[in-house]
């Protein structure tokens, strides 16, 4: 098992554990974090999750837990390395759209974390 945790204020967390082929991102909303000893606790109580080939979304009150698997994250890195072989010409009104789009996307994600 692997994983790191990346603390962004005193009362919220992210940690991303790889976890017998997939990735468990969990994001704590509480200071207490004794909820997690060792791995995914909501995966690890339920063998069924953790070999699965499929995703997973749990919430409760103190924190929400995403099991995905390993092949989407190699995907999604395959994706980023593919684009510098495709030749696009954009318009300064593309740039814009993007530009907005990103901004809606990370208010979005503070909006979700507060």
């Amino acid at each position: 098992m692997d994983g790191a945790t990346w603390q962004f204020s005193q009362a919220h967390s992210i940690t991303s554990v790889s976890l017998h082929g997939r990735m468990t991102v969990r994001m704590v909303k509480e200071t207490n974090t004794s909820v997690f000893v060792s791995g995914s606790d909501a995966a690890s109580n339920d063998p069924g999750l953790l070999w699965q080939d499929s995703w997973h979304y749990i919430r409760n009150p103190v924190y929400q837990l995403v099991l995905f698997p390993h092949w989407f994250l190699a995907g999604i890195f395959a994706a980023f390395a593919a684009l510098p072989m495709f030749r696009w010409q954009f318009s300064l009104c593309t740039l814009l759209i993007v530009t907005t789009l990103v901004a809606v996307g990370l208010g979005w994600i503070v909006y979700a974390i507060r």
